[in-house]
């Protein structure tokens, strides 16, 4: 039992520590070799090239270990939600269960808001789940959508200024024979090859999570059906406002939110529990509290 014990505590270290040490490392990694093997030896320690890339690989960083460190939110951390009976907030609720009642989670024991779905691998119920990322280790949810998001756009930047830059230093080794072949450093050549591998994933990555973010609509929500608490126009997405109010809801209305990782910008007032939704979602509350209000009635009249 004690060998068990230890495996596991062992497993759970490693799969919390291996993401993000692996990717701090290909970061200062790739740092490293630009400015010692790039810039000061091939551009004579060129301040534009050394500032830009090291503005884009500390921003890249940053914005990483705040996705980290702020978490995405769980319906656990709210007390209200963990009671037997049905709380209050629950009402506005507009997604249900097949059988049309509440949506509850028997291994967390809380009632699960809209937007909120459980995580086998987290083992606990995450506040608007958009995916379980492995480059963290941890789920992108609520609280750390937006710094999900600058940390693609920032890296993205990075990357693509690392890949140009050893693009170019090979072009002149290998074509225009404008350095001498002493100073070639294979650690340029590695940086080239995964910038090019990397650039690509995390571009169409960046493109996919950007226009989802314009539709206000979770990664789990494009390939999963809802069930609302209406019949009719149930494949509608009752959370997009429009590409504004979705972009502004989960970047901030500030520019430095917007652009930098500063604050904790949550657009709606739900706190992840309730959310803002279009017409048709108002429709849908609003019959939903238009039958409750006639069930009631006729219990009394009853």
């Amino acid at each position: 039992m004690g060998i068990y014990n230890i495996a596991n505590t062992f497993c759970v270290v490693l799969t919390c520590t291996f993401p993000p040490l692996s990717v701090t490392l290909l970061f200062v990694w790739s740092y490293w070799t630009m400015i010692f093997k790039v810039y000061l030896i091939l551009y004579n320690g060129s301040k534009f090239c050394i500032c830009i890339t090291t503005f884009a690989f500390v921003l890249s960083l940053w914005t990483y270990y705040k996705v980290l460190y702020t978490g995405s939110g769980s319906p656990v951390d709210y007390p209200e939600l963990r009671g037997e009976n049905v709380p209050l907030c629950m009402s506005d609720s507009i997604t249900m269960k097949r059988d049309g009642r509440y949506r509850y989670c028997t291994k967390c024991r809380c009632w699960k808001p809209d937007r909120t779905h459980h995580c086998s691998a987290c083992d606990k119920c995450i506040l608007k789940m958009d995916h379980h990322c492995p480059w963290f280790g941890i789920c992108i949810g609520y609280k750390n959508y937006r710094f999900f998001v600058q940390f693609l756009c920032w890296s993205l930047v990075y990357l693509l200024v690392v890949t140009s830059m050893t693009f170019n230093v090979l072009y002149g080794f290998f074509v225009d024979g404008k350095w001498d072949t002493e100073l070639f450093s294979v650690h340029v050549l590695l940086v080239f090859c995964l910038g090019v591998v990397f650039t690509l994933c995390i571009g169409v990555f960046t493109g996919f999570t950007i226009y989802q973010m314009c539709r206000n609509r979770t990664t789990i929500e494009s390939y999963e059906r809802q069930r609302y608490r209406h019949t009719a126009r149930r494949h509608l997405n009752v959370f997009d406002l429009g590409v504004t109010r979705n972009v502004l809801s989960i970047m901030g209305t500030k520019w430095y939110n917007i652009v930098m990782p500063v604050g904790n910008v949550e657009g709606d007032n739900g706190g992840g529990v309730s959310f803002e939704t279009n017409l048709a979602g108002e429709e849908f509350v609003n019959s939903r509290n238009l039958v409750a209000r006639l069930s009631s009635e006729l219990e009394r009249s009853v």
